[in-house]
């Protein structure tokens, strides 16, 4: 309906979405062809407030897919760019996240999501302003 109308947004939208719903059921490479979809999207138009859900989201779905060291790179951007953008709350949260999907992996270490989930460790933004 949305790509009927030229409404790329929720469009994209729509695909981050649709992945979450195939990640539940299990069908991954669907999952991953309209995450993938999205994020190609978002960053063509520029959705950086959207780009770190669609990072936690490949966080999440590689976990599940026994790729933990996938996943920690991707919840990582997740964090970094929720700093970048100035959403701090955002990037505590994913850290949360972050802890407990990856906790159940031995060889991964956790403990930086721990102490930022905890405020223990002040998650610092680096903020690029660009010239017009």
């Amino acid at each position: 309906m949305f790509q009927e109308i030229g409404d790329k947004w929720n469009t994209l939208l729509s695909k981050r979405n649709l992945a979450a719903v195939y990640h539940h059921r299990k069908l991954f490479d669907t999952a991953f062809n309209y995450l993938d979809e999205a994020e190609r999207g978002f960053t063509e138009i520029g959705g950086l407030d959207v780009l770190p859900s669609i990072y936690l989201q490949y966080g999440i779905l590689y976990a599940d897919t026994n790729e933990p060291e996938k996943a920690k790179e991707y919840f990582d951007k997740a964090i970094s760019l929720s700093m970048e953008i100035g959403n701090e709350y955002r990037a505590v949260n994913y850290s949360k996240y972050a802890l407990n999907t990856l906790s159940k992996f031995e060889d991964i270490d956790t403990k930086v999501y721990e102490e930022i989930a905890k405020g223990e460790r002040k998650v610092v933004a680096v903020v690029s302003i660009k010239e017009k």
